[in-house]
């Protein structure tokens, strides 16, 4: 097996399991996860309103906002990708198995830290509702080398479409894909790689894009964990 196949292996086996950490034992997404992902998708709708507002820049935002920072249950695209293990390590290069290693890291990753807060927020502080203030708190109480991680790998899976988006036959193949994919249960899943392919190849290159994100949700980061007041205030 090679290094880009096992790594794909490895983070799709993490995603497997964060996903579950969404659920309640009868597997419906646990609804602290939908208060958590509402609180959480209209900060960064905040933070990037002028992004979201932007005619070049508003799919990928929204792409962004709806597909990482939502508060829906992301338990088929999940298990697609699983589905698709085999095919994608037969028929993709490794370049293109990296970019898909990386998307499913962040995903996974992305429902560890979300299963964090529900934890710190709801069961150590007891919360209903969640603010500013509660909000911060549990986030430094949370693993902050791993919020760091987060934010490189949104920068670096961006790149990394950015970069595939250029290459001709990726769009159209992806278009062609659809119908097998909703013979096989796999719309979900297909619906998601296409929408994240064609609003970074509407920006017409990504990089202005991706430098304002990190540098913004940077800062919130480090605000956040050194306690400094109105740490989402950021410019």
């Amino acid at each position: 097996m090679s290094q880009a196949r096992g790594r794909l292996r490895a983070q799709l086996e993490r995603l497997e399991r964060a996903g579950r950490l969404r659920l309640t034992p009868a597997g419906e997404l646990d609804p602290r996860f939908i208060r958590l992902g509402d609180w959480q998708a209209q900060r960064v709708a905040r933070t990037h309103r002028d992004l979201v507002a932007h005619p070049r820049y508003r799919p990928a935002a929204e792409f962004f906002l709806e597909e990482l920072y939502a508060s829906r249950d992301f338990s088929d695209r999940d298990r697609g990708f699983a589905r698709m293990y085999t095919s994608m390590v037969r028929i993709l290069p490794d370049m293109v198995l990296d970019t898909v290693t990386d998307a499913m890291e962040l995903n996974a990753l992305t429902h560890e830290l979300d299963a964090q807060m529900v934890e710190v927020l709801f069961q150590e502080m007891g919360r209903e509702r969640i603010d500013e203030a509660c909000y911060a708190e549990a986030f430094r109480r949370g693993d902050l080398a791993a919020r760091r991680r987060q934010l490189e790998l949104i920068g670096r899976t961006g790149r990394e479409l950015d970069r595939l988006v250029r290459l001709p036959l990726i769009p159209k193949a992806l278009g062609l894909a659809r119908v097998p994919a909703r013979l096989a249960g796999l719309l979900e899943l297909h619906r998601f790689l296409e929408r994240g392919l064609l609003a970074f190849r509407h920006m017409n290159g990504a990089e202005e894009f991706l430098a304002i994100i990190q540098r913004r949700e940077r800062q919130i980061l480090e605000r956040l964990a050194s306690g400094a007041p109105e740490p989402f205030a950021v410019g």
